[in-house]
């Protein structure tokens, strides 16, 4: 965990894997406010988040096969 946090031998795939799980998380968050939220600006940078997100989410799933 430790060489992790320091960014010690982590390559592309290990990278990779990471922001997965990172933009994952943007994906659950961002959905959840752009269906509860009444702030028009807020609904769209939500959904700019998902469109955004999900593209490099396969995208790196490609990277990591």
């Amino acid at each position: 965990v430790l060489l992790f946090r320091f960014e010690l031998y982590v390559n592309g795939i290990h990278w990779s894997k990471r922001m997965i799980s990172h933009h994952s998380t943007a994906l659950t968050t961002s959905h959840k406010i752009a269906t509860t939220s009444e702030n028009p600006q807020i609904i769209n940078l939500a959904k700019d988040i998902i469109r955004v997100q999900e593209q490099e989410i396969t995208l790196m799933k490609q990277l990591v096969k």
